[in-house]
């Protein structure tokens, strides 16, 4: 089983024109053996790049970086006393040569040596992803001291780290280097595994996603909730043979899936950066032209259906969508931004993008709320209307049982609501409906006490 973790880092430092970074690395074809410091030595991936994605053959090391203080101790343990241990495979950073850089961090276990002597529950999945998400990380700060941090919530001491590692001795001293010049975007977690017996137990809200060369490779998109009440994107690579025939289309998919999430937050943030220093930063037809061609080349790749012979139209309202919400009014904001880029490409691009979830999903739900809102209000006013009739109608007894149901009813629209805007997670909105149908005896109970014979009221 490989695990691995994705931070994007996004570096807005070329549009700035002091900005102290360093020339070299120069990505996305660096030279060999370069150093940047508090990380590591440039190199060539083993298993070499990707004629489809630049940029891939090389990495920076990471392992001064990023420190694993109780990697050798780390165990998931199983009920029937079996665990595994877990060992790094990769702490790496590379970068595209323009505002995408991304961290990556990579664990592998035995797992699939184990499958017959394991004992697998229906959380033994989700303990896995679990266990790896809150593995302890260290991290050097740019004055050296050391943060400790889950693996799982560390961005933004990586994305601090690397904007001081690749600034000037001079920048540093003369504290010119703004920290808003870089910053991180939502993490990811992909885990690949081989079972061909279908013995591993999927979490329950692990949805499929789709099948690649028919069907021996099952993609899964999944949350993974973590301590704070925060959740990490998990896509989970299921293989369906036992040897490595496909493990090169396989680690397309992940790069496709890596590339995906980077581009998306990288897009998310430039745009956000323009929001709010637009006029500062994009201030000559060079950084326009930049920006604009930028946003082009990676939107269009995020929107395309199929990429290098990968299908992506099944998975990119998952992939694009986010877990930061945007604010009521920030559309008209975002076209007033791309306006100023003069590029109707990049326009239409983001306007797809933002229809898929990615930057605006939250405006499309605050739209729906107002939506949900008047009917509220339509549904009060029908309740009241129906209360009023049936206090004429109906014996006075059987009132409160109808104003108790209505509103047993108005809650659990409420409930459904609240699951439909994904406010609540399913085990609570379980929970509600449990609640709400527990007193629906109780109704019942009181309708039969009340009612004896011919109409006859009992106290």
């Amino acid at each position: 089983m490989l695990v691995s973790f994705q931070y994007p880092i996004i570096d807005f430092r070329s549009l700035y024109e002091e900005n102290y970074k360093l020339s070299i690395p120069q990505w996305p074809i660096p030279e060999e053996e370069l150093m940047i410091k508090f990380f590591g030595i440039t190199k060539k991936r083993s298993n070499g790049g990707s004629s489809y994605w630049s940029g891939e053959h090389m990495f920076c090391s990471s392992n001064k970086a990023i420190k694993l203080p109780n990697l050798e101790n780390h165990k998931i343990k199983f009920s029937n006393g079996y665990f595994l241990k877990s060992e790094g495979a990769f702490r790496r950073v590379n970068g595209d040569g323009n505002f995408l850089a991304k961290l990556e961090i990579g664990f592998t276990n035995p797992l699939e040596d184990f499958l017959n002597k394991i004992k697998f529950d229906n959380d033994s999945f989700e303990k896995i992803l679990s266990d790896y998400c809150n593995i302890e990380v260290q991290i050097r700060n740019p004055t050296g001291k050391v943060i400790t941090s889950k693996i799982s919530s560390c961005g933004k001491a990586v994305s601090d780290l690397y904007l001081y590692s690749t600034s000037t001795s001079e920048g540093i001293k003369r504290k010119k280097i703004n920290k808003y010049w870089a910053t991180h975007g939502e993490p990811l977690c992909i885990v690949e595994y081989n079972d061909p017996e279908n013995r591993i137990k999927l979490p329950k809200g692990a949805k499929f996603m789709v099948s690649y060369n028919s069907p021996d490779i099952e993609l899964y998109h999944y949350w993974t909730y973590l301590p704070n009440k925060k959740r990490i994107r998990t896509w989970i690579i299921k293989k369906l043979y036992l040897f490595n025939s496909f493990d090169n289309y396989v680690r397309d998919i992940r790069l496709n899936l890596l590339r995906i999430n980077a581009e998306k937050e990288t897009v998310r943030k430039l745009l956000n950066l323009l929001l709010d220093k637009g006029d500062e930063i994009v201030d000559s037809t060079e950084k326009i032209n930049r920006v604009g061609n930028y946003l082009e080349k990676i939107s269009s790749k995020l929107l395309k259906e199929t990429r290098y012979g990968i299908k992506q139209e099944n998975i990119l309202d998952f992939a694009l969508s986010v877990e930061e919400k945007a604010q009521p009014g920030e559309l008209e904001s975002y076209n007033e931004v791309l306006t100023l880029l003069k590029n109707k490409y990049v326009k239409s691009n983001i306007e797809q993008i933002i229809n898929k979830g990615a930057i605006e999903k939250g405006v499309q739900k605050q739209r729906s709320i107002w939506i949900s809102g008047s009917f509220y209000i339509i549904l009060f006013i029908i309740i009241i209307v129906f209360i009023i009739v049936a206090a004429k109608l109906l014996p006075l007894y059987i009132l409160p049982i109808i104003i108790i149901g209505t509103l047993l009813i108005f809650s659990v629209i409420g409930a459904f609501q609240l699951k439909y805007e994904d406010k609540i997670s399913d085990t609570n909105f379980l929970k509600l409906m449990a609640l709400s149908f527990k007193y629906i005896p109780f109704l019942a109970k009181k309708t039969t006490t009340h009612r004896v014979g011919k109409g006859k009221l009992h106290p």
